[in-house]
This record gives structure tokens, sequence and C-alpha cells, in this order.
């Protein structure tokens, strides 16, 4: 069964990682009723319009990542399990450093909406953060946002707490003047699946059965822990203050009422390594 993935934005593009091993994971586990796979990458990096295009033609690519919307899950086959677990929701500005006593006098949602936020153009995000009240800043890339960020073009950058330790790490030499707000964290329910092409039900199909099997097991619990645990401590979660942003264009088939398919690292269990359990 062949597996096409998009090719990362770039080489310090590292969020997928983490997608490449799970989806291994999920294949391995279906490989005895479904047979062998193979997983390789677009030959050249895709726009978030034309990634749209390619999945639903299933040629080049068949499965992307993404946060949920309802469009998406239109054109394409929505394997409705969050790979980490609903914890792309929780955000951590990524500042510049000079601002952090800016950023230390915001105490609600509406000393934070006269600032901007920046994102990338076409993201699923846009209309969160616009709906909650909050101004954004639309850049062409991924890459372009933090030279953006870091030449005042917006005052900060809403990063999952996955994700703003690594990037802060591979874009420090270009960029040292970047940091991690201390004081703030967002959060609104942000799934990320797998969508699959129409093309390739079978394989819908097989990825929802091995990530199910992962899930249940505790196995993805695990490998989320294994990767981004150390970045959730360091974080300081726990002493933040957090704003509840509300998400009006969740689907309504979003399975939130499985509560082993969700981590919360603000949970007192998110403190224990559930690898050791």
């Amino acid at each position: 069964m062949a597996v096409k993935l998009p090719k990362p934005k770039s080489e310090t593009d590292l969020r997928y990682v983490y997608d490449r091993e799970l989806l291994d994971m999920a294949l391995r586990e279906t490989e005895q009723q479904y047979g062998p796979y193979h997983i390789s990458y677009a030959s050249s990096a895709m726009s978030h319009k034309r990634t749209r295009v390619e999945i639903g033609r299933g040629r080049l690519i068949n499965v992307v990542r993404s946060p949920t919307n309802a469009d998406l899950e239109v054109s394409t086959i929505p394997v409705r399990i969050p790979i980490f677990m609903g914890l792309l929701g929780y955000r951590v500005a990524l500042i510049r450093a000079e601002d952090q006593a800016r950023f230390n006098k915001i105490l609600s949602l509406q000393d934070l909406a006269a600032l901007r936020a920046g994102q990338g153009a076409g993201w699923v995000d846009i209309p969160i953060l616009q709906k909650n009240g909050l101004s954004v800043v639309k850049g062409a890339n991924y890459d372009s946002l933090f030279g953006m960020l870091s030449a005042g073009r917006f005052d900060y950058f809403p990063r999952g707490v996955n994700e703003i330790l690594t990037e802060l790490e591979t874009h420090r030499d270009q960029y040292p003047s970047l940091s991690a707000e201390k004081t703030l964290l967002l959060h609104y329910p942000f799934p990320v699946y797998f969508f699959v092409s129409k093309k390739q039900p079978n394989l819908a199909k097989r990825l929802y059965q091995g990530l199910s099997i992962l899930a249940e097991r505790g196995d993805l619990e695990r490998l989320l822990y294994r990767y981004f645990g150390q970045q959730i401590k360091k974080l300081n979660l726990a002493k933040r203050r957090v704003f509840y942003l509300k998400n009006p264009d969740l689907p309504s088939q979003t399975p939130l009422a499985a509560r082993h398919l969700w981590f919360n690292p603000l949970d007192a269990r998110a403190k224990e390594n559930p690898a050791q359990g």
C-alpha cells in the first residue's frame, strides 16, 4: 500500500517528524491484515492551496495531516483520531524578547486584542482567532513568519506547546531576538487528523484501525509524551494565565467525548510520565 505525503516546507521545518513516526506505527500495527506499505514524500513542497488540490486528485499525495475544518472533512476522508490528542490547541506566544514586559501586563483577552498575531495564509487558526476578537496579520508562508515577527510586522506568533521550543532552537542563529512568552497560554479545541484522499478509502480505514489500537493501548499518549513531555514541563504551563477561545467552526463529529483521545497538559496527570505507567 503506497502512502504519499507532502514534503516538509523547508529543512528547518521539523513539525512533521512526530507525524511520520505515528503514521508508521499505525501502518505497522495493521500490516498483518492489510499487507506491506511504503511511505514516500512529494518531490517538492506545496502551498496550502495546492495541497488541497493534490489530496483531492490522490496522485502526488494521498495523506495529509491538518487541523480539521468542515471543508476538509467534506473534500477528503477524515481519520477522526486527534494525532496530537488536542495538544496543538494549547498555544504559547513566540515574541521578541524585549516585549516580555509588555505581555506581563496583559490580564484579559481584551488586552491581548490590542496586539497583532501572526499566521500563515490559509491557516485554519485564522478564523478562530478573528472570531474571538483577535487581530491577525497574514504571512505568505511558515518560514516568513519568523522574520516578520523579528522585524515587528506583528507582535506575537501563537505556537503549539509541542512546537515552540524546537522552533526557537532551529531559528535561534537567524533570529536571536525571539523568545517564548512567559505568562500567557491560549487554548482552543483544535484536533489534528490525518486526511486521506477519497480515492483511497481502504487506506483511511487502515489508518483509523491502527490509530484506534494505539490510542486504546496508551501508545499514542506515550509517543506524545516522549516527544513533547519535556517541552510541556519547561514551559511552566500551570503558572500561566489561560485564555480560553471558542472554535466556532469545529465539526459536529469531533470525538470530544472520547476522553482517552485527549491530553490536557494542565491536568495533574500531565506531570507524570505515562511511559513509566
